[in-house]
């Protein structure tokens, strides 16, 4: 429980959209909770979306610290979600965090136990999020980016024979794994890598740009290997091929579940081996999986995962490189900037209110959207090259009451332009889209800032600004004539830019 409280509240700060995704389990009284954050791009719940994934199970083993196994991943997940939020550019494509529960099984006769096999969590997630998410969004499961797994990455040992490989000569003799079983065996069998695990070719559009950067990065002590499975449909024909029990042996984490789940989903596991190497072979699900475990060259090993891992993440989303994130919005667009106007429904006849609550130096804007009945957090950024900004509702699972379906409530979203006024007010206007209008259709909306810029909250606009459904005429024509006669060309200084941080 605090761990999940934790990731949670700590991806809120981020200003990222955030869910616990809620399933049942084999134990009447554990329900399973994965931690989801989102983190939007420019083309988020569209068609043209091409989401990337990264993640990490956060549960351990009954009474074991877990600090390897996975401390290390969880640790290597947090500080890239720090790192990709910390972006001052509006990347195209979404960036999804996923801390995942019940990763570990117990047999289904252990008391209590809530999880009988490997990866409960992560295949509701696939099954149940990701799969129904990409349809309704309209994005074929194969333009999908691609899925990042980590589990126990942090144990690195460079001493002689720390290595086990097993099966030994047949594990060489296996398709897609002689490569990396000569190079082991010619480095005298040393713990000294990150394995990688994927199907070749088919995953290798993410295994390329992860091996792209982490060549890129310093300590070159630290290796990479490379385990490629020849094959797609893991579910149909791995239980045919002749090599089954090889590759069998190496497909035992989260990442099965997006194979499984559907075989145009492409996804690449990181792992240091787990219980094949040093001393995880006695502390692997044991009490001495614990901070004794944890050096300073272990601590650099997992740094350049993470750093690597970060970089290819930025890669896969078209992120950009860029400086200044607020150089192009008015310096009146700031926290405690407070606007007005009214929402015309049947069941919301009331003002309604726009408050920044926080705008922070890297663009990330929370704000409040209220009346008197219904207060909605909204987080979001400005589009660096549009000024469009995008506000989503930061817990989608909370936001209205009785609506707990994340499918549902991450469809609403408030998309606008921000302009200056002529008497220093501001004009937010656009469209809502989900569950206010007919049919979770759209519906149109323009805010004024108080006159003179007051950021009180305590002054009130004149102008009555009316809302329509989307596509109605009259708004429009409202819009217009407002724009003519008090409005002012917006200047669009140089796009947002800031050059990324050195561990991206």
């Amino acid at each position: 429980m605090a761990a999940r409280d934790f990731i949670y509240d700590t991806w809120q700060v981020y200003g990222m959209q955030v869910f616990l995704h809620n399933f049942l389990t084999a134990n009447s009284q554990y329900t399973g909770a994965n931690v989801v954050g989102l983190w939007p791009g420019r083309y988020t719940g569209t068609a043209a979306d091409r989401p990337v994934l990264l993640s990490a199970h956060y549960d351990t083993m009954r009474d074991t610290p877990g600090v390897d196994d996975n401390g290390s991943g969880l640790a290597a997940l947090l500080e890239s979600a720090r790192l990709i939020t910390s972006q001052p550019c509006l990347q195209d494509y979404s960036v999804v965090f996923t801390a995942f529960d019940l990763e570990e099984w117990e047999q289904a006769t252990n008391p209590g136990s809530a999880c009988s096999s490997l990866g409960c969590g992560s295949k509701e997630f696939v099954n149940n999020i990701l799969l129904p998410y990409l349809t309704q969004t309209g994005v074929s499961p194969a333009d999908f980016r691609g899925a990042v797994v980590m589990d126990t990455i942090m144990n690195y040992n460079n001493s002689q024979g720390a290595q086990v490989i097993p099966g030994d000569e047949v594990f060489g003799a296996t398709p897609g794994l002689g490569d990396a079983y000569a190079s082991i065996s010619s480095g005298g069998f040393r713990g000294n890598f990150l394995a990688t695990i994927s199907r070749d070719p088919y995953d290798s559009p993410v295994l390329d740009a992860f091996n792209r950067r982490w060549a890129g990065l310093s300590n070159q002590q630290y290796k990479t290997q490379s385990l490629k499975i020849p094959i797609k449909d893991i579910v149909r024909d791995l239980p045919g091929n002749p090599y089954a029990q090889v590759y069998q042996a190496l497909i035992r984490g989260d990442f099965y579940n997006f194979w499984a789940g559907n075989a145009n989903l492409t996804a690449v596991f990181l792992t240091d081996t787990g219980d094949l190497r040093g001393g995880m072979q006695g502390c692997y699900h044991h009490g001495c999986d614990d901070l004794s475990r944890v050096t300073p060259e272990r601590l650099t090993f997992l740094q350049k995962t993470t750093n690597a891992v970060t970089a290819t993440l930025w890669e896969l989303a078209n992120g950009a490189t860029c400086t200044d994130p607020t150089s192009a919005v008015s310096k009146d667009f700031k926290t405690g900037l407070h606007m007005t106007g009214n929402l015309v429904l049947p069941y919301a006849p009331s003002d309604f209110r726009f408050t920044v609550t926080s705008y922070s130096t890297t663009g990330v804007v929370m704000a409040t959207f209220s009346n008197d009945t219904l207060s909605l957090q909204l987080t979001g950024r400005f589009d660096d090259k549009t000024l469009q900004l995008t506000l989503r509702l930061s817990e989608p699972t909370k936001a209205f009451p009785g609506q707990i379906d994340p499918l549902q409530t991450m469809a609403w979203v408030m998309s606008g332009q921000v302009m200056t006024a002529a008497k220093g007010n501001l004009f937010y206007t656009g469209e809502v889209q989900g569950l206010f209008g007919p049919q979770g259709g759209a519906v149109s909306f323009a805010f004024l800032s108080s006159s003179g810029n007051d950021t009180s909250g305590q002054g009130v606009s004149t102008l009555s600004i009316i809302f329509f459904v989307s596509s109605g005429i009259l708004f429009v024509l409202a819009v217009a004539l407002y724009a003519s006669t008090i409005c002012k060309a917006r200047s669009l200084d140089e796009p947002f830019s800031r050059e990324q941080s050195g561990a991206c």
